[in-house]
């Protein structure tokens, strides 16, 4: 081809999970053929989900997630903060917005199709009486046909929460509004919601002379459906002396409720001192019903329950300060122990669930696998958003900051050989083309065969010899000769140059420059 082609490409669907629009302008003025730019871009996605998403380490094929999904809000505007807060639950997702009309704030609810793949914005939350500054979809949670939205800043910080919950038609309605009526409370700072049980928490509140002791207020019905009611017994089990921040991070699960108190002070006795000493701000996590519990590593300033995330019999608690990192908890029988920390990373922010923890620190997220029984390994570190949740096989990732902080929100959901995508968050598979076969290009544990090249998603893999160079191909002369400058697995032989579709290679000393030769002198 000579001349000029011009070509404007959009990068492939995962690079908006990053915050980032990129398009791909190619110009192209030369004697050389253009190689199918098109189906090659499967190799720049692949280089660039790589780049700008993770630093990884292997795992078994079959245990990789895939962008299903990216949602925006269908009215969203600068600075309205979409994915500041983030919750999922089968095949809901809901995405807080906390600065949306001059910071009144709202949620938006997504729906996922029963194809599993696309999710649709069904409908926008408002609080029933929102005025400027109460930043509604501060926190957020949903359980099934419920959901529960912090306003933590209403009422000169005194704070509200809202219970929504879904009608036989489909429609969520705010079925009622709980309140703090102490001043400085940030009563909806954190929330947490399950079939039967939910919590507020007020990280601010005042209890006798403690500023900031904070509490949890809890909140439970009968049955699903049902209308909540203030449970006053746990609400009063609850009261730390001292400033504790108790409620800066709520969780629950089940009939179970987890609280973080990450200033609070732990007092012991000294037996050789013979004294009660005090070291500040070590921090206590306390689940309902089962205790409180600390780091097994504790020190002064470490503050332990930062954030908190439980999903069945297991719970990952954040630690920020001194020894910092996540904390996994595991239930047997009625209490609670300790069973891993995970020390690559630090728990500003937390999620779990039986197979997966995430953990935030610094802007940068960390992906854990668990392997055998109690096993977990860091698979990625990513930079794709501030918030996220899990629940069971999706994840759900906040960008509130995105495209002028208009904000953006990022799916991923479980990805196995055969099920059509290749560019996957731990790049595990090299081909996907729909099926576990071999012996057609892509192999039963999605990976190039030899002498094959694939391209596009769904994987369309074609025999090296066809002429047509694609995916990892560096040639194709249309035949799988060796030693004619185009091997017979499609690779440049040394000393020859190829260009061209079906590819005319020439050895090096014929006069002419062809693909990796920097020079030829004749």
């Amino acid at each position: 081809v000579t001349g000029v082609q011009t070509c404007a490409l959009p990068i492939w669907k995962f690079y908006p999970v990053a915050g980032i629009n990129i398009s791909v302008c190619c110009n192209y003025e030369s004697k050389l053929s253009v190689m199918k730019l098109c189906k090659s871009l499967a190799i720049v996605r692949f280089l660039l989900v790589t780049f700008l998403l993770l630093s990884r380490a292997p795992v078994a094929n079959g245990d990789d997630w895939a962008q299903t999904g990216l949602l925006t809000a269908s009215d969203g505007d600068s600075n309205d903060r979409f994915g500041s807060s983030v919750a999922i639950f089968n095949s809901i997702a809901l995405i807080g917005a906390k600065n949306d009309d001059l910071n009144r704030g709202s949620a938006y609810i997504f729906q996922r199709s029963n194809s599993g793949y696309s999710w649709n914005q069904i409908q926008k939350l408002k609080a029933s009486d929102g005025i400027s500054g109460d930043q509604f979809g501060y926190s957020v949670s949903v359980c099934d046909g419920s959901v529960l939205i912090g306003a933590p800043f209403k009422n000169s910080n005194r704070g509200s929460a809202y219970f929504f919950q879904r009608g036989v038609t489909g429609t969520w309605n705010e079925v009622s509004k709980v309140s703090s009526t102490r001043s400085n409370a940030q009563f909806g700072y954190a929330v947490a919601i399950s079939n039967l049980v939910a919590c507020v928490g007020a990280p601010g509140e005042t209890y006798y002379d403690y500023p900031s002791a904070g509490t949890g207020y809890f909140y439970k019905r009968q049955d699903v459906g049902a209308s909540w009611v203030f449970d006053r017994e746990r609400h009063e089990a609850l009261h730390n002396r001292g400033t504790v921040l108790l409620g800066w991070s709520v969780s629950a699960s089940n009939d179970v409720v987890l609280v973080g108190a990450p200033s609070a002070d732990y007092w012991y006795y000294e037996p050789v001192m013979r004294d009660h000493i005090t070291r500040a701000n070590v921090g206590f996590a306390y689940f309902y019903p089962g205790g409180g519990v600390k780091a097994s590593d504790w020190c002064t300033s470490q503050y332990f329950g930062k954030a908190v995330s439980i999903q069945n019999n297991l719970a990952i608690i954040g630690a920020t300060g001194c020894n910092r990192g996540a904390y996994l908890f595991q239930k047997s029988g009625s209490s609670w122990s300790q069973a891993a920390k995970l020390t690559a990373s630090s728990g500003q922010r937390v999620s779990v669930n039986d197979k997966v923890a995430l953990t935030e620190y610094g802007g940068l997220i960390y992906f854990f696998y668990k392997s055998g029984a109690t096993t977990w390994n860091q698979q990625a570190q990513l930079n794709i958003g501030s918030t996220f949740a899990i629940h069971n096989n999706t994840l759900v990732f906040g960008a509130g900051s995105a495209n002028s902080a208009r904000g953006s929100a990022s799916i991923l959901s479980h990805s196995s050989c055969g099920d059509g995508f290749v560019g996957t968050l731990l790049g595990t598979k090299t081909c996907d083309d729909q099926n576990t076969e071999s012996g057609d290009g892509c192999s039963s544990t999605c990976e190039i065969e030899a002498g094959w090249g694939c391209s596009g998603e769904p994987s369309d893999c074609n025999r090296c010899g066809n002429g047509i160079i694609e995916a990892t191909q560096q040639c194709d002369d249309g035949n799988t000769l060796d030693l004619d400058g185009c091997s017979s697995t499609c690779e440049i032989e040394a000393g020859w140059g190829c260009s061209g579709q079906p590819s005319n290679c020439n050895p090096c000393g014929n006069g002419v420059i062809e693909a990796t030769q920097q020079c030829d002198d004749g």
